[in-house]
């Protein structure tokens, strides 16, 4: 992985990153997470070596919130997994279940409470909303189907995806 500032040219290489994947940002901009070699782990942004998480299944999409972090991993594992971001154990939030094929692309809502995040089916995607304190989910928006990885914009409230090769924007009342 690499950095740059957006107001200048030249990067710089992230120490210890090499094959590294899904790089994310905290919620306050000053570090950077990835996984890599079956860990995740994050790196400050004013320098220094990466600091290990935890260690994870192989990680495809993440989120961080507040102190916590919430990951989904490859179709093997098929949920979302919780870890706080100063390390720890990961938690199970969701598996794959017989009608889902995987859960991806978590997003921490501004509340710290809930997690939107992309459902697979036979049919294609849908958005699902998770409650943290008890790991409970559904189905919204009436089950139609969306594109994958559906994001809330918190400035717009609008809920945005990928549909037949556009972009979609739809009011979304959390």
């Amino acid at each position: 992985l690499y950095l740059r500032r957006i107001d200048e040219i030249e990067t710089r290489p992230v120490a210890a990153s090499d094959g590294a994947t899904t790089p994310f940002f905290s919620p306050d901009g000053r570090w950077l997470a990835f996984s890599v070699g079956g860990m995740l782990k994050k790196v400050s942004l004013a320098g220094g070596v990466p600091l290990t998480i935890a260690e994870t299944p192989p990680v495809w999409s993440a989120s961080w919130g507040g102190d916590r972090i919430v990951f989904a991993t490859t179709p093997a594992s098929g949920g979302l997994w919780s870890v706080p971001a100063d390390g720890g154990e990961p938690e199970s939030l969701t598996m794959a279940g017989q009608d889902d094929l995987q859960h991806g692309y978590p997003q921490i809502l501004p509340d710290g409470q809930h997690v939107l995040f992309s459902v697979l089916r036979p049919r294609g995607w849908q958005a699902a909303l998770l409650t943290l304190a008890t790991r409970e989910w559904r189905i919204v928006g009436e089950g139609r189907t969306i594109g994958e990885g559906a994001q809330y914009l918190p400035t717009t409230g609008h809920l945005v995806f990928m549909q037949s090769g556009g972009l979609v924007a739809s009011r979304f009342d959390l």
